[in-house]
């Protein structure tokens, strides 16, 4: 009987997301898109390039109204703050400190990662933890 279910429920999603993506298809991009202006956007891990270009993205997105659309000096909004991610409790007094000083974060951008270039069985352990900590448990907290 749960195989009987579950292939009816299968069948229906993908005749759903099948009709889904016809209907988005023909409906303008302009009109799907959401307005950002005006929101905090967090990006982890950025370097100088990512956040340049993390910025001009940004700074490209229409705010929706006419009337308020002016150039912003976007650089005099980025605030830099350095954690270390698999330190929890660093974690937690950043994002006290990013809370009390910049707002409520609306806009997450998970960039944070680090790849070692090795197989695997060459990499050091403590590579190895580093990578699994910075790439995988630091996004629970």
């Amino acid at each position: 009987m749960s195989f009987l279910l579950d292939l009816v429920v299968g069948i229906f999603l993908i005749i759903y997301y099948i009709l889904e993506s016809w209907v988005l298809f023909f409906i303008p991009k302009s009109l799907r898109m959401k307005d950002i202006a005006g929101q905090v956007a967090l990006v982890t891990g950025g370097n100088k390039e990512t956040v340049r270009l993390v910025k001009a993205y940004l700074k490209q997105q229409p705010s929706g109204k006419q009337h308020e659309q002016k150039a912003i000096n976007v650089d005099s909004m980025v605030y830099g703050f350095k954690v270390d991610l698999c330190k929890r409790d660093d974690v937690f007094r950043v994002a006290q400190l990013v809370q009390k000083e910049v707002g409520t974060v609306d806009i997450l951008i998970n960039n944070a990662g680090v790849v070692s270039g090795k197989s695997f069985l060459s990499t050091s352990d403590q590579q190895n933890i580093l990578t699994m900590n910075v790439n995988a448990i630091c996004h629970f907290w």
